[in-house]
């Protein structure tokens, strides 16, 4: 959503600690964040500020997740249709002259009808005046009239105010066109790049090394389309579409594929259709993985070899505060490896670029991944900017001198350096400079585009509807079957506990995963109490959940915070490999999925299935 309306490439963080007025549309910043401890941090933190009007955070989800449980206010909401609620919120804000009009004056493009090409044109006032009135979006979204003008005014009025959607990927991805949406309040308010709004991540180049000339395989490989690549007048913003892979190495389009290497991945669990990647992985001849533990995906690899645990090796990650600050942090071996015939990735890599030799020896000039580790420490050295992770009261000062155009020399040399690194697990630069417009607005015309110049290009839209498509919009979506046999909507959410997946397999977090809902082990689904007596239905029982695609058997669990017309299953248990630390521990919803795609990107959608649920 950030690159169609803005052109950043990268991605955005929330200046929640400052904010005033936090509107959350679906996004479970506090159960399943990318950076959970900074939004617990960040949460305490708003929560502390003593002032005489408080802020206030405001969560729209269909179920009370710990977010919605957390926040002054829960409002229900009809899964997917987070997008609407957005357009309805903004059309009070147009409706009633709340918006920043010096901000969206200044600062953003296709906000009136664009004018040129010789035909009648549609901007973002108008197509919101004109489609999203409080009474449609209500009976859309479940939300009614009066919350949606009540919601949208204090938004308007508790400034700096902001909204915030679903980040990250997966189950509870939103739809491009939705995030869209979400995102055009925060242009509303003008807290676009503002104290108390959105921020946006800096970039950091960490290894300074030049690109080689590539060889004869590389150039004839980079010649060649990507696998995952979308057809870009179908889907504009499909540049990179994984989700395609598996029915791309099916047909052999746009050719076919001999090698594959899962460093890591497990593609078989994480899609809504693992048939069809299960039968993709059979159909490539040699398939490598990369994976610590026997998982869906490796369970079909030709060659499997196993990776290090992470607390047995070296690390390093790039990320950024949830304000957008950049940060490196180092992982360091905790414990030694006691499985001689297990191969760190990284290390596997460093060797592979070793043997070829030529270019691909001199891009990753390395023995081991400490080396790699030192070089990035010497080019975090020579920034002259930031320093090793503190205590708050070193980033403060940090944070003075540098504003000031001071640097403190904290190390003498670059090997002092490294050691603090070490010795503190990473790196940060607490300076973050806002309204750095030219960093911020990437795509022409350099400002905040409402009419998406980045989808224009690629679609060439030639009708007013066409031009729909560049602005945020809801698009609705098919909920299957509407009938009397499957009269429940299906919400899959992710469970905090396991939402990374990467250890899935620990007995302890099996045994936590569900600990808000008094379950764990096993899968459960949802219901709302008044929902269940209707289908005789009671607390514990074993029921079975079909859709269309399939069914399941789970135990019911009887919880108010659920629509009535809605049953909320967990994502993250349900692994079934074989092994004996997983084999028969809950299950995957995907096995119920109705999958839909997504009009600009391609990804799959999992919202928007229809089920019944009968006592077993």
């Amino acid at each position: 959503s950030v690159r169609a309306l803005q052109g950043f490439p990268g991605g955005i963080g929330y200046d929640l600690e400052r904010a005033q007025y936090v509107l959350s549309i679906g996004s479970q910043w506090l159960d399943a964040h990318w950076s959970p401890a900074q939004a617990s941090a960040a949460f305490a933190a708003l929560r502390s500020r003593r002032q005489v009007t408080r802020p206030k955070v405001v969560h729209f989800e269909p179920r009370l997740s710990l977010t919605g449980a957390k926040a002054n206010e829960w409002i229900p909401i009809q899964p997917g249709t987070e997008g609407a609620l957005a357009l309805g919120l903004a059309h009070v804000l147009l409706r009633e002259g709340l918006y920043d009009q010096r901000f969206v004056e200044h600062y953003t493009h296709g906000f009136e009808d664009p004018s040129g090409g010789g035909r009648e044109r549609t901007g973002f006032r108008r197509l919101v005046l004109r489609d999203y009135p409080p009474s449609r979006v209500a009976r859309i979204t479940g939300v009614d009239q009066g919350t949606i003008f009540r919601i949208a005014r204090e938004f308007a009025s508790a400034r700096p105010s902001v909204a915030i959607g679903f980040d990250g990927s997966g189950v509870s991805a939103q739809r491009t066109c939705d995030r869209m949406a979400i995102h055009s309040l925060n242009a509303l308010v003008g807290s676009i790049d503002a104290p108390g709004g959105v921020s946006h991540f800096q970039d950091l180049e960490l290894l300074n090394l030049p690109i080689p000339e590539p060889d004869e395989p590389a150039s004839r490989g980079l010649s060649r389309p990507r696998i995952d690549a979308a057809d870009l007048a179908a889907y504009p913003l499909g540049d990179r579409s994984p989700h395609l892979v598996a029915e791309r190495v099916l047909v052999q389009l746009p050719y076919a594929i001999d090698t594959l290497i899962l460093a890591g991945g497990d593609p078989v669990f994480d899609s809504p259709h693992p048939e069809r990647m299960k039968a993709a992985l059979t159909s490539i001849p040699f398939v490598v993985s990369l994976s610590p533990w026997m998982d869906e995906s490796t369970r079909w690899a030709d060659l499997i070899i196993p990776d290090t645990h992470f607390l047995t090796r070296w690390d390093l990650d790039v990320g950024h505060t949830l304000t957008g600050q950049p940060t490196v942090t180092i992982g360091q071996p905790v414990v030694s490896s006691s499985q001689d015939d297990r191969q760190e990735t990284s290390e596997l890599i460093l060797e592979l670029a070793r043997r070829l030799g030529g270019p691909v020896a001199s891009a990753l000039p390395f023995k081991s991944p400490r080396e790699v580790v030192r070089a990035c420490s010497d080019t975090l050295f020579s920034l002259g900017r930031g320093g090793p992770f503190g205590p708050k009261e070193e980033e403060d000062w940090t944070r003075l001198l540098e504003r000031g155009g001071w640097r403190f020399p904290m190390t003498a040399s670059g090997e002092e350096f490294y050691q603090q690194l070490l010795s503190s697990g990473g790196w940060t630069d607490p300076i973050y400079r806002h309204r750095e417009w030219d960093r911020v607005f990437r795509a022409p015309p350099r400002r905040f585009a409402f009419h998406s110049t980045v989808i224009a290009e690629r679609v060439n839209p030639a009708t007013s509807d066409e031009d729909i498509r560049c602005l945020p919009h809801y698009e609705g979506y098919q909920t299957g079957e509407t009938d009397s046999a499957f009269p429940l909507q299906l919400y899959v959410y992710p469970l905090p506990t396991l939402s990374g997946l990467a250890e899935a397999n620990l007995p302890w977090l099996m045994d936590i995963c569900g600990a808000y809902m008094s379950r764990r082990w096993q899968s459960w689904i949802e219901i709302n109490p008044e929902t269940a007596r209707e289908l005789g239905i009671k607390d514990n029982d074993t029921v079975v959940v079909t859709s269309p695609r399939g069914r399941i058997r789970v135990r019911a669990k009887l919880f108010q915070g659920i629509m009535p017309d809605v049953v909320a299953m967990p994502w993250g248990l349900g692994h079934q490999s074989g092994g004996r630390w997983c084999a028969g521990i809950g299950h995957n919803p995907s096995a119920l999925i109705e999958a839909q795609i997504d009009s600009l990107t391609s990804a799959k959608f999992w919202q928007g299935t229809r089920v019944a649920v009968a006592k077993a």
